[in-house]
């Protein structure tokens, strides 16, 4: 995966790469109003992942300094969809396979996490059938803090 940072002003860039053996993908990328860097996706590679595809979640600095990655996931397949900042969380919209994870086939999930310390999980809420696949794809939160998600 490769991150660029550009200067509104200038245009000049920065850029850095990060990835591992395997393929990885990310999906979304923010910034938090102290200039943190938010980048979250999912991958195959075996240096950080415990099933067959786990989604992360890497905090970088302003100067592309890697502050954490978090690797979250169950023993199937789990993909990363969006994220968003609000106040001291980042909140993570995924859909997973994983047994311990999802009550069917394939389930949604939204999570969030202290976005100092995402080991630190506030809440999870998990959005499925076990009959049917369901498939997240956008997620929002309003000013008040409420969190919509489409799948």
């Amino acid at each position: 995966m490769t991150f660029i940072k550009m200067d509104a002003t200038t245009g000049v860039m920065q850029g850095w790469y990060f990835g591992g053996s395997g393929e990885d993908s990310a999906i979304a990328v923010t910034v938090d109003t102290d200039g943190m860097i938010y980048s979250l996706g999912h991958g195959y590679s075996v240096e950080f992942t415990a099933g067959t595809i786990d989604c992360f979640l890497i905090r970088y600095s302003s100067t592309g300094t890697m502050d954490y990655l978090m690797s979250f996931g169950g023993r199937n397949p789990d993909f990363a969809a969006d994220m968003k900042i609000k106040d001291t969380y980042v909140i993570v919209l995924g859909q997973s396979q994983s047994s311990e994870l999802s009550q069917g086939f394939l389930d949604i999930f939204i999570t969030a996490a202290f976005k100092h310390n995402p080991t630190i999980t506030f809440w999870t809420r998990y959005i499925g059938t076990p009959s049917f696949s369901e498939y997240a794809y956008s997620l929002a939160v309003s000013q008040e803090g409420n969190i919509f998600a489409m799948g």
